[in-house]
């Protein structure tokens, strides 16, 4: 299970943590803050070292990360920026992995609105005021939403009513 790789992963650090009386500090995306914390419990119950958790979208603590901010683990969102850290030597050699993988959902607050049928044809026929997605400059998931607009030959026509959260 990748998620006990990336438990092993917290003890290893934890080593490194130890030696300096440091909090093992990790930056996760905010997708994964939730099971993220519940880890960074689990983690300080077992070996009493704390555990600081900075979450924000990936692009953005991508971008922390090359101004120097001192992180011993980067749970991102995708693949992308993790690789570029790595063609940077920003990464120890041999560390990335896929922890988790993500899905996109569709979903709506009114119960009265059926998706149960796909909600590609919910979304062609523009019958909401407002659609929600992250941010696709700075979060993998936004850009993923986009091209499902793009794919389905909506984009355009959707986006006034489109509201870009970080």
């Amino acid at each position: 299970m990748k998620l006990h790789r990336f438990f092993s992963l917290f003890l290893l650090l934890a080593g490194a943590a130890a030696l300096h009386a440091e909090p093992l500090r990790i930056a996760v995306a905010s997708n994964f803050l939730s099971p993220a914390k519940a880890l960074a419990a689990r983690f300080e119950s077992e070996t009493g070292l704390p555990v600081t958790l900075s979450a924000g979208s990936t692009g953005k603590l991508y971008a922390q990360i090359i101004h120097g901010a001192p992180y011993d683990l980067f749970l991102a969102a995708n693949s992308r920026e993790p690789e570029r850290l790595q063609d940077e030597g920003l990464v120890v050699d041999g560390s990335r992995f896929t922890y988790a993988l993500g899905q996109l959902v569709l979903w709506s607050p009114d119960e009265t609105t059926d998706l149960s049928r796909g909600g590609e044809s919910w979304l062609q026929q523009a019958g909401y005021e407002r659609l929600s997605l992250a941010n696709p400059k700075t979060a993998p998931y936004g850009a993923a939403a986009v091209n499902v607009l793009r794919k389905l030959g909506i984009d355009k026509a959707s986006r006034r009513r489109l509201v870009f959260g970080e």
